[in-house]
Order: structure tokens, then sequence, then C-alpha cells
């Protein structure tokens, strides 16, 4: 009688491609029954149970425990469902939790994009006042992802690189400046700039006074940058009162002679002859490349 459910177990092997001690373990632990017996007593290949030995292998290869097995397999013994009805209900099942999975890790992949954007750039404004100064000094051994430089005076409020920062910057970036008096003209615009940047989120850091804002600052942080800033005002104040005086005292010894001429006198006169044909003084003085109030002055000091 061993030998023929060695027999069957064979047939069973060869059909389902699985070895025998696997065979054995699963009518061990109870997941396969024994050759069911024939009228006459006689142990008989089942296809029934060759469905469910493969059952049982897809089964564990889709990852199901013992558990999971024996539950799945409780229908098919009741016999409300086949397993090949059981195990199509099965792959559906584990079809839609693969998608499910897909779709997380997408989420996952997303969410850490959005936390690399949230953490922002580090973004540098420079200011030189003339075109010949160092613009790599104010800002050196600052890690930036981006810089704006602008060459313009302090009391100029055509500062088209620091309208682009502020176009450019987005919440979660650090705008890092050398000093306050490289960004702002005076005081009012100081705090202007720096409340219109963090109530964006935008977070601004001052090198030069060691100070940084955010717009989650305590009020001594808020009393901090207006005297810091009322400073740096009164420290341009006196630079241009110092200049005052030291051309004052050049023009009593006869050494200050002004600002070089920015046109020559054959433009000059150029000048002249465009203004009495009737040009517009707007499309003359970009043309010679100066200012409609330095035009308006060639023009006073001819009359």
């Amino acid at each position: 009688m061993e030998q023929q459910v060695g027999i069957l177990r064979a047939q069973l092997a060869r059909k389902t491609g699985c070895n025998l001690e696997t065979i054995r373990y699963y009518e061990k632990v109870g997941l396969l029954p024994g050759p069911p017996r024939s009228s006459n007593g006689y142990r008989v290949y089942s296809p029934e149970l060759v469905q469910r030995l493969q059952f049982i292998l897809r089964a564990r290869d889709l990852g199901y425990a013992m558990d999971e097995i024996r539950s799945l397999l409780s229908l098919t013994d009741t016999g409300a469902q086949t397993c090949a009805e059981v195990m199509a209900r099965t792959e559906l099942h584990l079809e839609d939790v693969r998608r499910r999975i897909a779709d997380l890790q997408k989420i996952e992949v997303t969410l850490a994009t959005t936390e690399c954007a949230v953490k922002g750039q580090r973004i540098g404004y420079v200011r030189v006042s003339t075109f010949d100064q160092n613009v790599d000094r104010q800002l050196e051994g600052q890690s930036l992802d981006r810089t704006f430089t602008d060459k313009a005076s302090g009391k100029d409020v055509n500062r088209p690189q620091l309208e682009a920062l502020l176009t450019f910057a987005r919440e979660g970036d650090t705008v890092v400046v050398h000093s306050m008096d490289r960004l702002a003209r005076n005081l009012d615009d100081l705090r202007k700039l720096v409340q219109g940047l963090t109530k964006r989120g935008i977070r601004i850091e001052f090198e030069k006074e060691s100070l940084s804002f955010s717009g989650e600052d305590s009020p001594m942080a808020n009393l901090m940058l207006s005297v810091m800033g009322a400073f740096a005002e009164f420290e341009r104040a006196l630079i241009r009162e110092r200049q005052r005086e030291g051309i004052a005292i050049a023009r009593q010894r006869g050494a200050y002679r002004g600002r070089k001429r920015s046109l020559s006198d054959e433009m000059i006169a150029d000048l002249h002859r465009r203004v009495a044909a009737g040009e517009r003084k707007a499309t003359i003085a970009r043309d010679m490349g100066i200012s409609r109030e330095t035009l308006y002055q060639y023009l006073r000091a001819a009359a």
C-alpha cells in the first residue's frame, strides 16, 4: 500500500512540478490530504488533489503564510468555491494590492521631492556701487544656489536684479545679503523688503550683522532690525557729509574740478542740434547714454 502511495505522490510531483519532500510536508501540516481511496479500497490519482496542490504552490509563490492558505482552502473544503475560483479572486486582490503599493511609492517620491523643495534654495544678493568693485568679496565662502548682482548706488531706486530676486524667491528659500546697506536704501525700505520676504515664508540673513529674520521673530529681533537699519542709514549719511566737506575744501584749494564730463564737445554740439530739431529728449539721452537730468544740465549750462 505504501508503495502505491509513493507511486501516486510521484505522479502528483510530475504533474505539478513539485518535489516529493514538499508534498510530504504539506500532507504533514494538513494542507494536502493523502491520495483518496476508490470504492474497492485502492488509492487513486485525483484531479482535485492536483488542483489543490497547484493552488498551494501558487499561494506560496505569492507570499501567503500557511494560516492564510489554510483559510483560503477552507472555502474549497466547504464546497462554496473551487480552487480555481478562489485563486482567481486571490489574484485580483493581489493585483489591486500591487496597484496600491505602486501608488504609495509614487506618493513617497512626490513627498520626497516636495520636502526638497520646502527646504528651499539659498539665494545671494550683491550690490556694488561701481562697475570696478569686486562682487565676489561680499558673499565669499557662502554656499549659494543662485546669486543676483546689481551695480548701482545705494540711493538708486532702479535695481533690476533685486526685482528679479523678489520674483524668483519662493517659500522656504533663504536670501543671503552681506549687510543691510547692500539691500536697502534707507530704514523704511529695509523694513518693507524684510517684511515682504518673511510674509511669503522666505528667510533673510545679513552676514555682517549676524542677523536673520524668518517672520516668526521675537520683538527683540524686530527691534534689532530697526536699530541696525538706523545705524546703516546713519553711516551712509556720515559718508555723504564727509564727501561734501571734502569737496568744499578741495574747491577752496582749487583742486576740485568736479566729475569728468560725460560728453565730448562734439557730442554736446550734436545734443543741442537734435534738441533744436525738436527730437524727443528722452530718445537723445538714451542714445548718448546719459540720464535726462544730465541732458537738462547741459542745456542749462548753454543757456
